[in-house]
């Protein structure tokens, strides 16, 4: 269960990605301003209040995040793990599976879906996303899939099987084609 200093913490490391580079910061002027944050933010809020006794005010928060969920085309559940930093660059047919992990310093495009495997034959593992990942449009993470921390996945590849660090991946199905991907990530990160 989150406690409130975990909360505010990963809400200053969203906020933090959001306004790199940028010399004026302000919480209140980036949930109006800014998309990313703003659905961030509530997500945060809603992750704490899920498991705690304050029925009226969690449907408050719930019903909003609900709200903007539809707004952006965002689909992040309530309670799924997700370590701070997260940024989504565009809008728009986004989906998360709510049992997956996902790491630090995030990056996800629109068009990504991260979810389980349908095969009613094997158990079904949701996909455990590392730090510092880029999820270029359209990508899809599918199933028991780990990828490695500093990864990006490459627009529309279809990852099924696991990705090592600092790799680039590609392809229908996702391939590693470099290991360079630490380099890329720190381009996509300094572009916003």
């Amino acid at each position: 269960m989150m406690t409130w200093r975990e909360c505010k913490s990963l809400i200053v490391q969203d906020l933090t990605r959001c306004v790199e580079g940028r010399k004026t910061i302000t919480l209140i002027r980036y949930l109006i301003t800014n998309s990313s944050f703003k659905i961030c933010f509530w997500f945060r809020i809603g992750t704490y209040l899920q498991k705690k006794n304050l029925g009226l005010f969690y449907f408050f928060v719930y019903w909003h995040y609900k709200q903007l969920m539809y707004k952006t085309g965002i689909q992040l559940p309530i309670g799924t793990k997700v370590g701070g930093g997260l940024r989504f660059n565009h809008f728009g047919n986004i989906v998360v599976n709510k049992n997956a992990t996902i790491g630090k310093n995030a990056t996800i495009y629109n068009g990504v879906t991260i979810g389980v495997n349908l095969n009613p034959d094997e158990k079904e593992v949701p996909p455990v996303i590392g730090d510092n990942v880029v999820l270029c449009a359209g990508a899809k993470v599918i199933g028991d899939v780990r990828i490695g921390n500093g990864s990006v996945i490459g627009a529309n590849a279809v990852v099924v099987k696991d990705i090592q660090e600092d790799s680039v991946a590609v392809g229908v199905p996702a391939k590693r084609i470099s290991n360079r991907g630490f380099e890329y990530v720190e381009l996509y990160i300094k572009h916003k």
